[in-house]
């Protein structure tokens, strides 16, 4: 991806991304998923309240030539001032969910892949019941046990942040369903469920993303 990054005309450059998703994900289809069982990592920060925007997790419509795979989403946008570009593969819950006040949303799963590290992020379209911009969750992967994990609210609270998005990758990439529990305010708690198929055939594509 570093050298298609490298290209300087658009259609050539988007066309050096297909051939990358092509063969990636014609080796990954070759490859068996490993299941891994338990939730995402959380890991220390030094400033956990630290307002991340949400804003540029709206990818644009997906680039011509970059192959979906399940039902994710995958887009690649250029890199402000010449940095790398950015890699953005999101994901729909299977269901719409509704908060209040009365309102629905269809929560999404996105993961980021942008200046060297992934970011991973759900958005659920609600405000959560946090402490200090932390927001305690439920996520279970496949019919594993469902642990609690803390994450962080973006600025603007509607999304919220795996500390670690690449152990959160690593999890996500060898499960085939999410199960995430989040608490809007004045709702109790809500559940979306993402089916992850398509992530492991999708992944090369994060890993060459990040790679110095």
């Amino acid at each position: 991806m570093t050298r298609a990054a490298a290209i300087l005309d658009d259609r050539a450059r988007l066309a050096a991304y297909d051939a990358v998703a092509r063969r990636l994900a014609d080796q990954a289809a070759g490859a068996s998923a490993t299941e891994i069982a338990g939730g995402a990592t959380t890991a220390s920060t030094n400033n956990p309240s630290e307002a991340i925007s949400s804003d540029p997790i709206e990818a644009p419509p997906a680039a011509p030539g970059l192959t979906e795979r399940g039902q994710w989403n995958a887009s690649v946008t250029a890199g402000a001032g010449g940095a790398d570009d950015v890699l953005v593969l999101s994901l729909d819950a299977v269901d719409p969910v509704t908060a209040w006040p009365s309102t629905t949303k269809t929560p999404v799963l996105t993961l980021r892949a942008r200046e060297g590290r992934i970011e991973a992020f759900v958005t659920t379209g609600f405000r959560c019941e946090d402490r200090n911009g932390r927001v305690r969750v439920s996520v279970q992967l496949d019919d594993g046990p469902a642990e609690r994990v803390t994450l962080r609210e973006s600025g603007d609270r509607l999304s919220l942040f795996w500390y670690d998005g690449a152990e959160a990758f690593k999890q996500l990439r060898g499960a085939e369903r999410l199960t995430f529990t989040f608490p809007p305010i004045h709702s109790g708690t809500r559940t979306a469920v993402f089916e992850l198929d398509g992530l492991e055939a999708l992944g090369p594509l994060l890993d060459d993303a990040v790679a110095e």
